[in-house]
């Protein structure tokens, strides 16, 4: 990380005028942090207890990817290519004021941002709310042939 800060020194040192150098210089530099934030991805995504100055992008991260596993699963209410959320706090989209409480269908993109806000929360579906009441009337009922 050292280096790139090094790097970025330079590049407004010897880069003040734009010329064929300095567009070689910012693309090996664009190349170089890309594989360096894949690289700490790989790294640090599943820690924790990671705590350093980026760590707050690791957990955004960490709750973009089980939101979408979530998705992926039919966990969240939809309806064609939208998710329906539970507006959390007052929020505007576009043209459109959504208030507290309110319950909204959103194309997953903005389902997702405003989630990852924690201006959202995606509505759970029926399946979720049906699969643990069959697993309550399956512990029921084995409870009962147990006797």
């Amino acid at each position: 990380m050292e280096h790139l800060a090094e790097a970025k020194r330079i590049l407004s040192n010897y880069c003040s005028t734009f010329n064929e150098f300095c567009s070689k210089y910012i693309k090996l530099i664009e190349e170089s942090s890309l594989l360096i934030a894949k690289a700490r991805v790989d790294d640090l995504m599943w820690k924790k207890d990671y705590t350093g100055i980026d760590s707050g992008i690791f957990e955004m991260i960490r709750k973009l990817i089980y939101m979408y596993s979530r998705y992926i699963a039919g966990f969240y209410l939809t309806s064609e290519d939208r998710v329906a959320v539970k507006i959390l706090r007052k929020v505007s989209i576009g043209r459109m004021s959504l208030n507290r409480g309110e319950v909204v269908f959103l194309p997953l993109r903005e389902a997702l941002a405003l989630s990852l806000a924690d201006l959202a929360m995606p509505v759970r579906s029926n399946l979720i709310k049906l699969q643990k009441s069959v697993q309550i009337e399956m512990e029921e009922d084995k409870g009962g042939q147990e006797r």
